[in-house]
């Protein structure tokens, strides 16, 4: 029988799908109407593509009251039931191209409907043979059963893992043979994006996969770099790396694990070091693409700008600025970094408009739309995402690489620092013979989304001219928010009251009760920031919060609140 609160709490219980409502075009997440065993008229919303009208299912939820559409239940899980009588039979058997009514109840007579479905899963041409069908018809039944079961396979191998979302993407990955994959060799989900390595081990295990199968080992490790990449490392010393195996695997692997691995080709080892090869393969790359760089001639077509020159561009600058603009101008690569309000704007808009006055061709990117969108009303030059500039097509990659590179004298890179290893290096590798690259941002942000941390690496390298930009100008210098940003630098704390001509715009309100933290910060969002500043609460004010596990964003009880 289904255990049900009503309209609240959980359920669990088998149901009769009567009909589909709405489900997306790649069958992961749908909306059916259903009826539960008491008789009850449900709606179910979730994972539930793999569910046609008249079909059973064991399904478990949790009740939702929706304020639009009302009572509804969120399955989690819903696992197919064969069905059980002859009408229900013929329902699954007309899904089957080729079939209809007539040609189910011939199937059904012939071999029963207890045992109709394990006969066409024995061998489909002959069981549809029977039907009356002519070859060519035999041929495209089958092939529509193996899709039919694969994808209704797949489901009851992922469903109860809270995985039947991933549904779609594995039959477009692997086709009819999908199913036979998870089975087969169920640590490849662990390439998968949201697949982690605990997943892909319980569905192993499920199967029958030994604890000491030398896939599992090989899953691990390779789980364990890219989990490593997600936090902005590029690989693992080996110690750590057998350590950290040996907990997640629940025993202590071979110590030639890793060298197997090597000479098997998932990994390369450097000294005591540990990469994917893919990751190792790219790190090697950026480091002769950046010493070809460093090592290159200026391009004739550039030339360092003159006193007069600098003087005309309209800019005031520090003797650091304007080592950063001769390096622009003498030197391939080269690196400007510095913290807020020291001036990297500014620098960026000198080197622009000296080279485009000098007929140059200016190209200036950043890693991020709105990054871009900044540069674009600093510079008054148009600056586009890096993705953009490279032609990125979704799935196949940029159009611009080595045999098509950039059309660009002057590279400028703004807020480098978000751009993780490869991306860096899918950049460079459009970089024409003569033109010179400029990387500016701040080395002491956080590292970047995905592996590696390029630019903080070039600049503690010494490997490439770079200018460290220190002095805060005025205007920044009045602000709280950039004196608390350099204070944090300086690994002090930052400080919360004024100085006499200071702007005050960072600000902490602490509150003791996480409800009453919730309620201050929609106090401001939606009613005294943009009272006193005069903006919009959603297109100018954006909400940060250290993690999206509570209600509210954070365990913590404190939280900053600072407009700029």
């Amino acid at each position: 029988m289904a255990t049900v609160e009503t309209f609240t709490g959980a359920f669990h219980g088998e149901v009769s799908v009567r009909r589909v409502r709405y489900a997306t075009p790649d069958r992961g997440w749908a909306v059916l109407d259903a009826t539960g065993e008491d008789g009850d008229e449900l709606v179910l919303v979730g994972p539930l593509g793999h569910l046609e009208a008249g079909e059973r299912a064991r399904v478990a939820g949790q009740w939702v009251d929706d304020v639009r559409y009302g009572p509804q239940i969120k399955v989690t899980e819903a696992t197919p039931l064969a069905p059980i009588d002859a009408e229900s039979v013929a329902l699954y058997l007309r899904r089957v191209k080729q079939i209809g009514a007539a040609r189910a109840t011939k199937l059904i007579d012939h071999f029963g409907a207890d045992r109709v479905l394990d006969a066409i899963d024995a061998d489909a041409p002959a069981a549809f043979a029977v039907a009356g069908l002519s070859r060519r018809a035999v041929q495209t039944a089958s092939d529509s059963w193996e899709r039919l079961r694969s994808t209704r396979r797949l489901h009851l191998l992922l469903a109860p893992h809270g995985l039947a979302y991933l549904v779609g993407r594995l039959h477009e990955a692997y086709g009819d043979s999908a199913h036979r994959v998870v089975s087969e060799r169920p640590y490849e989900l662990t390439s998968l994006f949201g697949v982690g390595f605990l997943i892909a081990d319980r569905i192993a295990r499920g199967i029958g996969c030994l604890a000491d199968d030398p896939e599992r080992e090989r899953a691990a490790v390779l789980h364990l770099l890219a989990d490593a990449e997600r936090a902005g490392s590029t690989c693992m010393p080996l110690g750590a790396l057998r350590d950290a195996a040996a907990e997640l695997l629940g025993h202590s692997p071979e110590e030639a694990l890793v060298d197997r691995l090597v000479d098997r080709g998932d990994l390369v080892r450097v000294d005591s070091w540990v990469y994917r090869r893919a990751i190792a393969e790219l790190e090697a790359e950026l480091a002769v693409r950046v010493g070809r760089l460093a090592r290159g001639d200026p391009s004739e077509r550039l030339s360092k700008p003159s006193a007069a020159k600098l003087a005309t561009s309209g800019a005031e600058l520090t003797s650091e600025q304007r080592g950063g603009v001769a390096n622009a101008f003498q030197r391939r690569l080269s690196v400007i970094t510095g913290g807020p309000g020291t001036g990297k704007t500014a620098s960026i808009r000198t080197i622009a408009s000296i080279a485009a006055s000098s007929g140059a061709r200016v190209l200036l990117v950043a890693p991020t739309g709105r990054a871009a969108i900044r540069m674009t009303e600093a510079s008054a030059v148009r600056a586009k995402t890096i993705h953009s500039a490279l032609g990125w097509i979704p799935g196949e990659g940029p159009t611009h690489d080595e045999r098509d590179p950039l059309a660009c004298d002057v590279l400028i890179v703004d807020e480098t620092s978000m751009a993780n290893l490869e991306l860096l290096v899918t950049l460079l590798r459009a970089v024409a013979p003569e033109t010179h690259v400029v990387l500016v941002g701040d080395a002491d942000q956080l590292a970047p989304v995905g592996a590696g941390k390029p630019f903080a690496e070039l600049v503690g390298s010494g490997s490439v001219p770079t200018v460290r930009l220190t002095h805060i100008f005025r205007q920044a210098a009045g602000s709280m928010i950039v004196q608390g940003a350099h204070a944090i630098r300086r690994g002090r704390l930052p400080s919360f009251t004024p100085d006499q001509g200071m702007r005050r715009d960072l600000f902490l309100i602490e509150r003791s009760d996480p409800v009453a933290a919730r309620g201050e910060i929609v106090s401001l969002v939606c009613r005294r920031l943009p009272e006193h500043y005069g903006v919009d609460p959603v297109a100018d004010i954006q909400v940060f919060a250290p993690c999206t596990g509570a209600n509210w964003g954070s365990t913590h009880s404190t939280t900053a609140c600072a407009q700029s």
